[in-house]
């Protein structure tokens, strides 16, 4: 109850009548979509010391090794991926919400199991998960304006929009010697994207227009 009452600022079942009937039926005083907002750790300690049955509710020196914990005012949110494959490479960017929610962003991860997995971000919350299936493993990738650039073990770029997810173009840099795509540098002030490859070779490729073919770069060693 005081983690509650420290929380909202109130009492809970304040409004309540029948206050020992609600509890033992399983009910429990309600949250604010913003008071849902605070570190996830107070909120899932509250709801352990909430639970129904005495033996799943924490210890009072449980409760205060979890309050002691560095975490615990300061850890936001957790997600927990739907799969166990390794994180290979990650990259974020801004991204406008609703006038509600005001400005989020987009955090993006390269999988060792040919996806990419895209985490929207709002406020102090991660909002939407989405996954993109890839040909390839993605093995680097870079925010190039509005877009998102995946290099895989393939020696392929796949471009992708911010906020859809739609494709936008994939290329093979070298059809000849399909090797691993190892970096990705966004050159702004010349439009170009340099694309390192495991076999020491380096491209420069135009990032303000759409190939018209499958490869298309300006080389240099």
């Amino acid at each position: 109850m005081f983690i509650y009452e420290l929380l909202t600022l109130h009492q809970p079942f304040e409004s309540h009548e029948s206050v020992k009937e609600c509890i033992l039926e399983g009910g429990r005083p309600p949250l604010t979509h913003r008071e849902t907002a605070y570190p996830t750790y107070m909120l899932d300690l509250m709801v352990l010391c909430w639970c129904q049955q005495p033996r799943d509710r924490p210890s009072a020196s449980q409760i205060v090794s979890i309050a002691s914990a560095p975490e615990f005012t300061h850890l936001y949110d957790i997600v927990s991926l739907n799969h166990s494959a390794a994180v290979t490479a990650t990259v974020t960017a801004p991204l406008a919400l609703t006038e509600e929610a005001g400005l989020g962003g987009e955090v993006w991860l390269a999988c060792g199991n040919s996806r990419a997995d895209q985490l929207v971000i709002s406020g102090r919350a991660c909002v939407q998960y989405s996954t993109l299936s890839l040909p390839d493993c993605p093995t680097a990738v870079c925010l190039v304006d509005g877009y998102i650039w995946l290099g895989d073990n393939a020696g392929t770029i796949h471009v992708f929009r911010v906020g859809d997810c739609g494709h936008v173009f994939s290329y093979t840099l070298d059809l000849a010697d399909a090797t691993c795509v190892c970096a990705l540098l966004y050159l702004t002030e010349q439009t170009r994207v340099a694309v390192g490859l495991s076999n020491g070779r380096v491209f420069l490729v135009r990032s303000d227009a759409s190939p018209s073919s499958h490869t298309m770069a300006e080389e240099g060693e």
